[in-house]
């Protein structure tokens, strides 16, 4: 209990006792509304900052990239004599196998399917229209190429 530092669990904390409280509260009495409110507040999430989400996929590529080429690429963590436990070529297949391929697999099809589907009504495009086609397309290459 000593180590976990309260300015880092508090907030993440409150907000999730928040929202478990009212999707108990109201949820269980007025479950349209709670779905109503909850449909409302993450369309608003998505068109507030969803241009946010991007640009710090982005950033977070090219400062990898960054760290990766410069001299802070040498870094080894664990000291001077330390050995990593796997080798580059299981790290790949690892990162690969766990992360991208199993969200390529399921969202690779299910993401296009469902923005073409029900694209975000901010944008004003018409469901099942090609405009929707395109832009479920667009938006798969922006997701699944360089940023994940």
């Amino acid at each position: 209990m000593k180590n976990i530092r309260i300015y880092a669990f508090l907030p993440p904390f409150v907000l999730l006792t928040i929202a478990a409280a009212y999707s108990l509260v109201i949820g269980m009495r007025n479950e349209t509304q709670a779905i109503a409110f909850l449909s409302h507040l993450f369309d608003m999430a998505l068109d507030t900052f969803g241009w946010f989400y991007a640009l710090a996929a982005l950033l977070v590529c090219l400062l990898t990239l960054f760290l990766m080429f410069s001299r802070y690429g040498d870094i080894k963590f664990g000291g001077a004599d330390a050995q990593p436990e796997y080798s580059y070529w299981n790290w790949f297949a690892m990162t690969l196998c766990a992360g991208i391929a199993i969200g390529v697999v399921f969202w690779g099809a299910a993401e296009p399917v469902m923005q073409f589907m029900n694209p975000p009504k901010s944008l004003g495009i018409a469901p099942f229209s090609e405009e929707a086609a395109r832009f479920s397309l667009a938006q798969i290459f922006l997701e699944w190429t360089l940023t994940p």
